[in-house]
């Protein structure tokens, strides 16, 4: 599926081998004018996380935006993440009690549900074809910028080994605390560049020492999810991706 403004979105996504297309737990979202995009990865060990991923995902972007400390970037100050995560949870728990469960499936779900989120916003510089890009985190679902066929800058994580079994993960639960959520700000970008969102088997298998520039090569090559299904499921059997949802949301400025 491609989205087009003053610049294209692309958005890649399958499951993992095994499971259904609609068993995955990735979710994208964009808005407005294709200017703010969300990426969120749903936990797969805790119960309704997809749905999660999407609360988080589809969410009042809004208002971080008009709290945030700068028109031109995206840096909500940490009340106003609190504020407005509160307001995702009371409503997800909401939704959640009116679901008929056994008491098991209760007791599971009331550990809460789990997920990664990514948030990026464009903006406009004043000379033609020049912008910045700015995000917000928690876990690893990446932004890779990418100019001339290589990446030039990653967030939050920078290398291939830095991907761990436990990133940092928002909850859905109003007792727990708020999680850990890093910004980036004022990276700058221009016409013929590429951000692409991905989660954490994808954002893994492009950061590769090695391998890296090949790969980001080859994904900017999908022209649908046919040929991206196709990338995944080969890159699976040799085992250089992951076995996971895989996610990419390219932006092409």
């Amino acid at each position: 599926m491609s989205i087009q403004r003053s610049y294209s979105w692309q958005v890649l996504t399958i499951s993992k081998l095994g499971n259904r297309p609609d068993e995955n737990e990735d979710r994208t979202a964009l808005f407005g004018n294709g200017e703010l995009a969300a990426v969120s990865d749903g936990a797969t060990e805790a119960s309704f996380s997809s749905d999660w991923a999407t609360s988080l995902a589809s969410s009042d972007w809004n208002v971080l935006l008009r709290k945030s400390g700068s028109r031109k970037r995206f840096e909500p100050t940490a009340e106003c993440i609190a504020e407005w995560l509160g307001t995702l949870r009371h409503t997800f728990l909401e939704l959640g009690s009116t679901r008929e469960l056994s008491w098991f499936a209760r007791a599971k779900a009331d550990r809460g549900s789990f997920a990664t989120l990514l948030g990026l916003r464009i903006t406009r510089r004043r000379l033609p074809g020049q912008f910045n890009w700015s995000a917000i985190s928690c876990g690893d679902t990446c932004a890779l910028q990418a100019r001339d066929g290589q990446v030039i800058h990653s967030f939050p994580l920078t290398a291939g080994d830095s991907f761990g079994n436990r990133p940092s993960l928002i909850s859905s639960r109003l007792t727990d605390a708020m999680p850990p959520i890093t910004a980036t700000t004022r990276n700058r970008c221009a016409t013929g560049d590429e951000i692409i969102l991905a989660t954490d088997a994808l954002a893994d298998w492009l950061l590769d020492k090695v391998e890296g520039k090949d790969r980001l090569r080859t994904l900017l090559g999908c022209e649908d999810i046919g040929e991206f299904d196709v990338l995944c499921r080969d890159e699976r059997k040799v085992g250089n991706l992951k076995n996971d949802d895989s996610t990419a949301l390219i932006c092409r400025l």
